[in-house]
């Protein structure tokens, strides 16, 4: 399996129609997740208009000058929303495909599968104000993601108490029902892995999540194959893909990924990452990751062996 961000794009002309169609609407979402990224990076929240409005209520000015940068990031927020919308679309029709084609579906198919994974996984970090690159989790991670949620579902509530106190006066704003889906979806501590959770869900189709699994153990292996001769970026490329796949693959599968016969090779993905982040830091929190933001890592199934392995 050919993964990595510096990868050169795939020659497609010999594929059929079905295939190529889906990787050029898969490449089209990848492109733009980079946007999506660098926006949600450079998300400025509004604390301070919010606060100077507050305090003055009769004040107008103040009032106009919280909305008119209120607007802007809530219609940002918006674009978010939208964007988990896509990852799931193109993300089942990626694994539906990959279900269908078996051993015969075309290895770019599994590259773009994991380019959404990393963007779900990437996203979900940086929108609780935390890097996978710059710094680690905390224990009770849960509870640490909904303390740093900041700006943006503080932007968001005081835009829908706005909204609720306007009701006669909303032409240019984004109505009180979107608001209200917004709000649910910033609430979600990874509402883009949510996304494609959610398909997997509405689907229960165990061929798709099948390939969910797939994807982890290729990932693993190619990193565990290639030890030493993958650049830092690649690999955790890689172990970022297995990560989020691992974690699609636990939260839609009734066992879960880490019990004995899983699908995913959980204790070869664990010994990948334990082994990977001795020479890079940045792969530490991803184990992190598995235990907190897994559905089935407490359960009483869960081998010793492999809880261990996270103490």
């Amino acid at each position: 399996m050919t993964t990595g961000p510096g990868v050169p794009e795939t020659d497609m002309s010999k594929v059929d129609d079905a295939v190529r169609e889906l990787y050029v609407n898969a490449t089209r979402l990848v492109e733009e997740n980079k946007h999506t990224l660098s926006k949600i990076e450079d998300y400025k929240g509004c604390q301070e208009h919010i606060r100077k409005s507050m305090s003055s209520p009769t004040n107008e000015s103040y009032r106009r000058d919280s909305l008119s940068h209120l607007i802007p990031n809530v219609e940002l927020i918006q674009e978010f929303y939208n964007a988990a919308h896509s990852q799931g679309v193109v993300f089942h029709e990626l694994v539906s495909m990959l279900a269908g084609r078996g051993s015969q579906a075309h290895p770019a198919l599994y590259k773009r599968l994991a380019d959404v994974l990393v963007f779900c996984l990437t996203f979900d970090t940086l929108k609780v104000g935390t890097t996978l690159h710059r710094s680690f989790f905390h224990h009770h991670v849960v509870v640490s993601f909904q303390a740093t949620i900041p700006s943006i579902q503080n932007d968001l509530s005081h835009y829908r108490r706005y909204i609720a106190a306007n009701k006669d006066n909303q032409s240019d704003l984004v109505p009180e029902t979107t608001a209200n889906s917004l709000s649910l979806f910033v609430a979600d501590h990874m509402p883009m892995l949510k996304a494609i959770i959610h398909t997997l869900h509405d689907d229960n189709n165990p061929h798709t999540r099948r390939s969910v699994a797939q994807l982890a153990n290729l990932t693993c292996t190619y990193v565990v194959s290639h030890r030493g001769g993958l650049d830092a970026a690649t690999e955790l490329y890689c172990l970022r893909a297995m990560t989020a796949a691992i974690l699609v693959y636990d939260h839609t599968s009734e066992k879960g990924a880490f019990r004995t016969k899983s699908t995913v090779k959980i204790k070869q993905c664990v010994q990948a990452l334990q082994a990977a982040k001795k020479g890079n830091a940045a792969v530490a929190p991803l184990q992190d990751c598995l235990q907190y933001l897994s559905r089935h890592f407490n359960d009483p199934q869960t081998p010793h062996r492999i809880r261990s392995m996270f103490e």
